[in-house]
């Protein structure tokens, strides 16, 4: 996993997953309340019966729920939007789930315990 830039004050951790494994790590680490931000779509609804246009946005959440699909090659964060741009397609306050893959970048923010920060 590339760590690409780590805060300790604020508790931001920004990172890009090479591996599975990297992604089964994040899961052990990513606990219920942790902020996760991301690259994501939305789907963007001009009129009531229209089945609407996938849009590209990116999607600050508060986890709810975990859960490492190997399978698929993803880590699927499901939570609540606290933030997001471009603000005309994000809803804040609905539920949305992040698909973290292999080599894209996310930011985590959370009280980090030491055992967390560990390497090897």
């Amino acid at each position: 996993m590339r760590i690409v830039h780590f805060d300790k004050k604020s508790g931001e951790l920004k990172v890009v997953p090479e591996s599975l494994e990297d992604l089964w790590h994040l899961e052990r680490v990513l606990e219920q309340g942790d902020l996760v931000k991301g690259k994501s779509f939305r789907r963007f609804k001009l009129d009531e019966g229209d089945s609407g246009e996938r849009k590209a946005v990116t999607i600050e959440l508060e986890a709810k729920k975990i859960e490492f699909h190997k399978h698929a090659n993803i880590l699927r964060v499901t939570g609540v939007i606290k933030s997001g741009t471009p603000e005309e397609y994000v809803q804040i306050g609905s539920h949305h789930t992040l698909d973290l893959e292999i080599d894209g970048r996310i930011a985590i923010q959370k009280d980090w315990k030491e055992y967390q920060l560990k390497s090897g």
